[in-house]
């Protein structure tokens, strides 16, 4: 039964499209929403760390984001076509009327955007995705605000050392 793994969610999510990915991605949203309040009621120690949760929640909102996204920039980019097809009196064969799935594309990225910077503040991935609607948006100095927020972040993180990524590559996967 998936209903009780976000990770089904979250992965069923990566396969679908539009909609239907939305929708998966948020059902495992509010799995783990769920687990991360039962696990802070009940004081679980078994459950995995509370920051793991949070970047989970808000590396999903971060998916829908860039969903919503593309799809905001499809709808610009087949009303400037047209606009300018119109303008230049061409013939229109127009194939991005079938392009956007919600009307309100902007704003649910504008919010996806919103929520996954509220679920993890130390998640840079969630301000390089505000960046990058920022320069969707064409309002490029926020952008910069976003991308250094997320760069400062990326520093505290560190890089792993040379030595700790060879000993990643070639440490023998357990069960085989």
């Amino acid at each position: 039964n998936p209903d009780g793994s976000s990770i089904a969610y979250l992965n069923l999510a990566q396969l679908k499209t539009e909609q239907e990915a939305v929708e998966c991605y948020l059902k495992g949203i509010q799995i783990l929403k769920a687990h991360q309040a039962a696990a802070s009621q009940q004081g679980e120690q078994d459950m995995a760390s509370p920051q793991s949760v949070a970047r989970q929640i808000s590396n999903a909102y971060c998916a829908i984001a860039e969903i919503f996204m593309t799809d905001s920039w499809c709808v610009r980019r087949c009303y400037i076509t047209r606009y300018l097809d119109t303008a230049n009196n061409q013939s229109l064969n127009d194939p991005c009327l079938l392009v956007s799935f919600a009307e309100n594309a902007e704003s649910e990225c504008e919010n996806s955007v919103k929520q996954a910077i509220e679920s993890d503040t130390t998640n840079p991935e969630a301000f390089q995705v505000a960046a990058s609607l920022r320069i969707s948006q064409q309002r490029n100095a926020d952008a910069l605000e976003f991308l250094t927020q997320s760069h400062n972040l990326w520093k505290e993180l560190g890089t792993p050392s040379k030595q700790s990524i060879n000993q990643s590559i070639n440490r023998p996967v357990s069960g085989r």
